[in-house]
């Protein structure tokens, strides 16, 4: 998906595209759960791909999310790309505390990514 397409996208075809982003981005948020559960802080290198190649090939959905959010006026919908959203927040959160060597910080955005109800 490139930066031309996301600038064509209808409100016929925001649900396609929010089917798609929903799969990706949860798909994502699980195996970081189960990778932070089986490897811990010190050992979030040793996935291939680990989280930062992950979260780093989630970044193309950004622009698609806020362009929904332009067009999209079914609130479910709205409330979808808003939990998606914050999904990639606990996500980069996450990215940051690693690369920041901040245990503490890694803990709670795990957490907090862990209460989120992804269904």
């Amino acid at each position: 998906m490139t930066t031309e397409t996301v600038g064509k996208i209808s409100h016929f075809d925001s649900e396609k595209y929010i089917d798609f982003a929903w799969n990706t981005i949860v798909r994502v948020c699980n195996t970081v759960l189960v990778h932070a559960d089986s490897f811990g802080f010190q050992l979030m290198h040793l996935p291939d791909p680990d989280i930062k190649k992950m979260y780093h090939n989630l970044q193309v959905l950004i622009p698609l999310l806020e362009k929904i959010t332009e067009l999209e006026s079914d609130p479910e919908q709205n409330r979808i790309v808003i939990n998606l959203r914050q999904y990639l927040l606990h996500l980069r959160t996450i990215v940051q505390a690693i690369d920041n060597q901040d245990e503490e910080s890694f803990d709670r955005a795990v957490e907090l990514l862990s209460d989120e109800a992804m269904f």
